[in-house]
């Protein structure tokens, strides 16, 4: 019988999605010599061309051996034949969204994982709603429904059902008494739907090797292959994160002067509000936590504070100090929820207080992407989205001359600026936007540096005020407009070509706005004969959960459960949990489909 079901079509997944990932990953490791415009970004939530087409590639990965199984599938009964192959097609989605989910996988793709998350969003949702299809479809259908059940079909339904309540209670757990520590308990189902949908495979694709081949196993193995490896990581995760609270609960003894903290213990070392301007008001902090990590430039991590928030926010990093290398400085705006508790509270009431932090998470080689020999790197960056360019810079290789680097940073806290100048005033070419109103001050932090003759100033920019030619004065709290940039980007083409450089990287963070508004100035400006545009790489949180689900989605339902049974140590204030929450419901019901299939 084996003839009537090829084997080739039996293999059509494991064949294309192999296919798929060798092809990715040699783009990858080639990505030098990829053209030009698959390094651009694209609109929306994709970062570049060339991930929205490994996309494509993924998903046609997916729908081409559908095809081919439902058109050479054996059964004359077309609803039995479409339950089969949906079922397999929400397998080899979970499979593929479980495999992106594995941080080496993301290293290997030199990308990281939050740069992926929407593929791996559309994967979770395509594997959520073809298994649903496959669990529910047969009650539709009474003469088939019977086969089906009898052949092991109840697992699958069973574990749809499941993913359902678990889905509900995602949704409507803000309308119900106790409805959040429900909604954490109830995702503890997902585990238990996943069992059952990896042994429904399992029994199917025995049924099936038992009439055709054994190349039906193909199916059920790498669904269980990934689903192990995850739950492995996520496992180590749950330790990490264990044995980081027991530290920080156990260890009462530990000074906040010590310089080396116990391992796992992360705590507050210091917090320094930053004024605003003329007016007094901090508007943003400087948090340094000491801290047993140590991120390499360019990656971020997710801090939790305990009795304040306990849903996880990322991070940048910035560059360290000296002779701290246990401690860990991050620059922090004032408009998000966790600052303003942060800025709230007395400095000196949160010094020693511990701090759960999980990382480090991004590209683990950044600097040596934007930066290698023979190109230029322009930067541009706004507010606390400085703190990546800042580490990135301090972060080149010695073989890289740093006047083969453009930045511009757009601030309006003066106090910020005397944080970072340090760490971008060596640049070759800079620019300051400011839109505060202490411009005064800001001549006087930077006209010492600029008469020592160790700022380079760039000579393309017109003059600006206080005789700080790299300096500009914007409106009050104003978003500089796309001219502006434009003109920077004119700049560092002039000043590429004067260097000798191929080819041209952007790196861009910061407010959507300003991101919004570099990307049109890069497409807008005209690039000199000689000179191709490389990457342009843009780096913001926007699109990131509100935990730590950037690098793995699936983590999140294992952590909470452990923030349920710490409930007592963290202390959680629901009625602030939910004023946060209510920003991002919108993105919270995306999340929920991806997690309430995925959460393993």
């Amino acid at each position: 019988m084996a003839s009537t079901f090829p084997v080739w079509s039996q293999l059509a997944y494991l064949i294309f999605c192999l296919i798929a990932l060798v092809g990715i990953t040699i783009a990858t490791w080639l990505r030098k010599y990829i053209p030009s415009f698959l390094h651009r970004p694209c609109t929306g939530s994709l970062p570049s061309r060339a991930i929205a087409l490994s996309g494509i590639v993924v998903m046609l990965a997916l729908l081409v051996p559908t095809v081919i199984q439902l058109v050479t599938y054996p059964s004359k009964e077309l609803i039995v034949t479409f339950c089969i192959v949906i079922g397999r097609l929400s397998a080899w989605a979970m499979s593929i969204s479980l495999f992106l989910s594995l941080r080496p996988v993301a290293n290997i793709f030199k990308i990281g994982f939050e740069r992926i998350a929407f593929l791996h969003g559309i994967l979770g949702i395509l594997g959520l709603l073809a298994g649903i299809v496959h669990g529910v479809l047969p009650f539709y259908f009474k003469s088939s429904a019977a086969k089906i059940f009898a052949r092991g079909g109840l697992e699958a339904t069973i574990g749809c059902g499941l993913i359902l309540l678990s889905l509900l209670f995602a949704i409507v757990y803000r309308w119900l008494p106790h409805g959040y520590r429900l909604f954490r308990l109830t995702h503890w189902l997902v585990y238990v739907a996943s069992a059952l949908i990896a042994y429904h495979l399992y029994l199917r694709d025995d049924h099936f090797a038992a009439h055709y081949s054994a190349a039906s196993r193909t199916s059920s193995g790498v669904f269980i292959v990934c689903l192990c490896l995850s739950f492995m990581e996520r496992l180590v995760e749950l330790y990490s994160a264990i044995r980081q609270w027991y530290h920080t609960r156990r260890s009462v003894t530990d000074s906040v002067k010590d310089s080396k903290p116990l391992p796992y213990c992360c705590r507050i070392a210091s917090l320094n509000p930053l004024t605003d301007d003329t007016k007094g008001l901090p508007k943003a902090c400087q948090l340094t936590i000491r801290c047993p990590l140590k991120p390499v430039p360019g990656q971020w991590v997710s801090l939790s504070f305990p009795g304040m928030d306990a849903i996880g926010h990322p991070y940048s990093v910035l560059p360290p100090l000296p002779g701290a290398e246990h401690e860990q400085r991050f620059l922090i705006s004032g408009k998000g929820f966790i600052a303003q508790k942060l800025l709230n509270s007395p400095p000196e009431a949160l010094v020693g207080e511990p701090v759960l932090v999980q990382g480090p998470y991004g590209v683990n080689d950044l600097p040596q992407q934007l930066c290698p020999s023979g190109e230029y790197a322009a930067f541009i960056c706004g507010g606390s989205g400085v703190a990546p360019v800042a580490s990135i810079i301090q972060g080149l290789p010695l073989s890289v001359q740093r006047s083969r680097v453009s930045a511009l940073w757009h601030f309006h806290n003066v106090d910020s600026l005397d944080l970072i100048y340090p760490s971008i005033g060596d640049v070759g070419s800079k620019r300051l936007l400011y839109s505060g109103d202490n411009g005064q001050r800001v001549a006087q932090l930077l006209s010492t540096i600029v008469e020592d003759g160790t700022s380079v100033a760039d000579e393309s920019c017109k003059s600006g005020p206080y005789g700080l030619p790299h300096v500009t004065l914007l409106d009050y709290h104003s978003v500089p407009e796309t001219e502006e940039l434009e003109e920077f980007v004119t700049s560092a083409y002039t000043r590429a070509v004067e260097e000798g450089a191929s080819r041209m990287n952007f790196f861009s963070c910061g407010p959507d706005p300003l991101v919004s508004a570099a990307l049109k100035s890069i497409s807008g400006a005209k690039l000199p004969h000689g000179l191709s545009l490389g990457s342009v790489r843009r780096e913001n949180f926007k699109m990131l959960p509100c935990s730590v689900y950037s690098y793995g989605i699936l983590s999140d339902g294992m952590r909470f459960a452990t923030l349920e049974r710490l409930a007592g140590f963290f202390s959680l204030d629901r009625r602030e949990f939910d004023m946060f929450m209510m920003g991002v419901i919108l993105r919270k019901l995306r999340e929920a489909l991806v997690m309430s299939l995925l959460l393993v």
